[in-house]
């Protein structure tokens, strides 16, 4: 399939396949239509076919939870890849016909998930059901390729119009099913029908029935080194923290140092984020904790908005990380590698609660000056960001009565500036941009 610009007289091949080709030319009388430039897509697309061909990553089929949606996220691995279509797992008999929409997104799921603006709907069609277990195919001719480069991820937001989406329930957040090349994580199961229905609609569009821990029942189809001729390319993450240099599209990897000077501490720490002009993306932390030369598990937990009055409610919270670092003891930074971290984009003039926990009341933090109960009052800031005092947690994980505030986060946020602008709507309905 190919498009033809009629005011460059460019063309660009959307789609072959199985050999066939199918030109669409807007004006068939132009003399100036470059039907060479045609006939190079067209060996070039054939070599891609013949150099790459289609790979398939299953995750499970034997789920036992229905629902009507679920967005889940999907990591390249050793190389770019393209996804050409995915399979579904469907709980209807054999024959049976359902509504189905597919978004995607740059980055992880975690990061606007109620922002309807930052989702492109790649795929609508009717599906005919092969029944339960077994794969029902997206087609391909109606599916927008997507292109992810090595090492970043997109997210991904499957919509029925029934709720027959077979789904898995997991224990951990860091489930992965995942071949050489890329990785396929656990993700969210919405249960109900009310969605993304406009994306570029100024108007409010909230999830509500969230399910957390839920694998996606699928297959992945995909190609190796694609190039993208009409897909959507996925923006950069997991860069490492120890980066100082410009990454293409990405923006120079940035650091804000608190402080490492804490007398307190126990076992997590929650504070906000605020980002200023433009939006930043959270890659990795730095902890301070008085445990040295010892290994030692930690997790993180994110969520949109404020931390205030969610301390005790673990369901509004999203696992992000999950590890085992080594403590470099009192004083020093003790990093969380980023290549575990999912990154956290925060729209402009946004808030982004952060939670961090380990098992043991090891966790260093400082005594804060703001008055308890009420609102947090900035602890530190730059240019593009700031960190507000925050709450102290005296129970792994959350704590239903041991929260002390308040408190300082003692450690080093490293984040990138979204160097485009993007226009968001909160969870009020206001856009901001």
């Amino acid at each position: 399939i190919l498009r033809h610009n009629k005011e460059t007289h460019d063309s660009t091949m959307l789609d072959a396949i199985d050999g066939y080709y199918l030109f669409r030319v807007d004006d068939a009388t132009d003399d100036s239509f470059n039907w060479d430039n045609v006939a190079d897509q067209i060996d070039r697309s054939r070599t891609l076919q013949k150099n790459s061909p289609p790979i398939d990553l299953a995750t499970v089929f034997d789920g036992n939870v229905r629902m009507y949606g679920c967005m889940y996220d999907i990591s390249s691995l050793a190389t770019t890849i393209t996804i050409e279509s995915l399979s579904l797992n469907l709980s209807t008999k054999y024959g049976a016909k359902l509504g189905v929409k597919v978004y995607t997104k740059s980055g992880s799921f975690l990061n606007g998930y109620n922002d309807s603006r930052t989702w492109t709907k790649v795929n609508s069609q009717t599906l005919v059901s092969q029944g339960y277990g077994r794969p029902s195919s997206l087609a391909k001719v109606r599916f927008t390729p997507i292109t992810i480069q090595q090492g970043m991820t997109q997210s991904f937001y499957i919509e029925l119009n029934n709720s027959h989406l077979v789904l898995t329930k997991t224990k951990s957040a860091l489930g992965v099913t995942k071949d050489n090349y890329l990785a396929v994580y656990t993700g969210m199961g919405i249960n109900q029908r009310t969605t993304f229905n406009n994306p570029s609609s100024n108007n409010k569009q909230y999830l509500y029935n969230l399910h957390w821990n839920h694998m996606w029942n699928g297959i992945v189809h995909y190609r190796l080194d694609t190039p993208s001729f009409g897909t959507i390319a996925a923006t950069a993450t997991n860069t490492p923290s120890s980066t100082t240099t410009s990454t293409s599209g990405t923006g120079l990897v940035k650091s804000l140092r608190s402080t490492f000077l804490g007398d307190n501490g126990s076992v997590g720490i929650m504070f906000d984020v605020i980002s200023k002009a433009s939006p930043i993306m959270i890659t990795s932390l730095d902890i301070h904790t008085q445990l040295e030369s010892l290994n030692f598990d930690v997790e993180v937990y994110t969520k949109p908005g404020s931390f205030t009055s969610f301390e005790s409610t673990p369901t509004r919270w999203g696992l992000i990380f999950s590890s085992t670092v080594k403590g470099m003891g009192r004083g020093k930074p003790t990093p969380l590698p980023s290549t575990r971290f999912r990154d956290v984009t925060i729209p402009s003039l946004d808030t982004q609660a952060f939670y961090i926990t380990i098992k043991t009341r090891d966790f260093i933090y400082s005594n804060g000056n703001g008055v308890t109960g009420s609102l947090p009052i900035i602890n530190n800031e730059n240019d593009d960001l700031q960190i507000t005092e925050g709450s102290g947690i005296g129970e792994y994980k959350f704590s239903q009565s041991m929260i002390f505030s308040p408190r300082v986060f003692n450690g080093i946020l490293h984040y990138k500036l979204d160097m485009g602008k993007t226009d968001y709507i909160d969870d009020t309905g206001i856009k901001t941009s």
